[in-house]
């Protein structure tokens, strides 16, 4: 197992804090992913800041958008979920509840 899995079976299980998968193939990468974060939480906040946890179940990228908005930067944060896959070159995304 190379030292990348292990990072990778770490996180699956909790062990690592930081919650980011640099070996996304395809056009799904991290970056992709945040920049349509940012897209679809500048149509719900003015004034917020987002962190991004990633895990990858099967071809499937289940993300965690938890947003601090406005002047409670530090005191309430909202939680945001949503699903990305790649079919054919193309990528769908869908929000969960």
């Amino acid at each position: 197992m190379s030292g990348h899995n292990i990072k990778y079976f770490l996180f699956l299980l909790g062990f690592r804090t930081k919650s980011e998968l640099s070996d996304m193939q395809g056009i799904l990468s991290k970056n992709f992913i945040e920049k349509d974060l940012r897209e679809k939480l500048s149509k719900l906040y003015k004034d917020y800041s987002f962190r991004s946890e990633i895990k990858k179940i099967a071809n499937v990228s289940i993300v965690c958008a938890r947003v601090r908005c406005g002047e409670t930067n530090n005191e309430t944060s909202y939680k945001h979920w949503y699903a990305y896959q790649e079919i054919s070159g193309e990528v769908v995304s869908w929000e969960l509840r």
